[in-house]
């Protein structure tokens, strides 16, 4: 009897990108003992993952931006909290969420990745993504992304900002990063509410 291979699924609302993808990559997922399958609909993607067959599904591909700014990542918080044991990929086509993708990395995805990147990337990032253990947590990827966002926008670093609930003394950014890096309950907190703060800045560019 054959084996039922496991499931990657892909998940963009382009269906030419969709169909694309398959086309390119199915042969290297055979490999990696998966099938790929694709899906251009979030409710569809629930629906999928809480089925019987869901259960096969051991990697998602998530556009971050479908069919808006927060489709995406709201997406893969679901997966993470839902089905914890699948790994995680988020993606995108747009150069100026590349640092969106990149703390997704930390706060919700197990791997980044961009169209624009050769074949050989690509492939070793799914590569890496399905051969870590499930229990790797990379936050280090959320302060890196979050310093190159201060690169780009220094005179943000001084900033103060009402960061957490009002009664709480405004906070700069370079002070937020730094408990962050802390890795205190508090910080742990803040490097939540951040990735949402620089997420809706590059979902406005």
């Amino acid at each position: 009897m054959e084996k039922e291979l496991d499931i990657a699924l892909l998940v963009d609302d382009r269906r030419d990108y969709l169909e694309g993808f398959k086309a390119e990559y199915s042969d290297c997922f055979k490999a990696w003992d998966c099938e790929i399958l694709t899906l251009d609909d979030v409710n569809k993607v629930r629906k999928l993952l809480n089925s019987k067959k869901g259960k096969r599904v051991k990697l998602v591909i998530i556009d971050i931006l479908l069919p808006n700014h927060q489709a995406g990542l709201k997406l893969l918080s679901y997966v993470k909290k839902r089905f914890p044991q699948v790994r995680r990929i988020a993606i995108t086509g747009l150069a100026k969420t590349q640092h969106v993708g990149e703390i997704a990395v930390g706060q919700l995805a197990d791997g980044y990745i961009e169209k624009k990147w050769s074949e050989k990337q690509i492939k070793r990032e799914i590569k890496r993504v399905l051969e870590m253990p499930c229990d790797v947590v990379t936050h280090s990827k959320i302060t890196e992304a979050i310093q190159r966002w201060l690169e780009l926008n220094p005179k943000a670093r001084n900033e103060k900002i009402q960061f957490l609930e009002p009664g709480r003394p405004p906070m700069a950014i370079k002070d937020i990063l730094r408990e962050i890096e802390s890795g205190t309950a508090l910080g742990k907190r803040m490097e939540r509410i951040f990735f949402q703060m620089v997420f809706d800045f590059w979902a406005e560019k």
